[in-house]
């Protein structure tokens, strides 16, 4: 079975929160409940979930739902997205999506944001 994470973007206090992760940053840990969440003592309706894609950058970092990517073989930059009518996760570079493509799988992109704390990343790229 895959593993799922999820982070969580508050957009009430407007901070990313990092699901639960022992070895991951503790100021930060959330303690997990019934199918291992860790947002229970939150307000749901403020919460935006961001799910893993099942897929690390070149520094080992997981990439989410939401997270801004660069390539580094040819410094494009992608929006990570979920397609729900196509049950997929997807890359937007500016107005065009493409499938999740082999320099992600390489493990050659970097996070550099998301699209929350950082939008200015995909307006520079527009």
């Amino acid at each position: 079975m895959r593993e799922i994470k999820l982070n969580a973007w508050d957009s009430e206090n407007e901070q990313m929160l990092i699901g639960y992760e022992p070895s991951d940053q503790p100021k930060r840990e959330y303690v997990p409940f019934e199918f291992g969440v860790g947002f229970s003592h939150f307000d749901k309706s403020k919460l935006i979930l961001l799910q893993w894609i099942g897929l690390h950058d070149r520094n080992g970092d997981c990439i989410h739902d939401g997270h801004i990517i660069e390539c580094r073989e040819n410094k494009l930059v992608y929006l990570v997205e979920w397609l729900e009518k196509e049950c997929r996760f997807v890359g937007r570079v500016q107005h065009e999506v493409c499938g999740v493509c082999s320099p992600w799988k390489w493990g050659i992109v970097d996070i550099i944001g998301n699209k929350f704390e950082t939008p200015e990343l995909l307006k520079e790229r527009e």
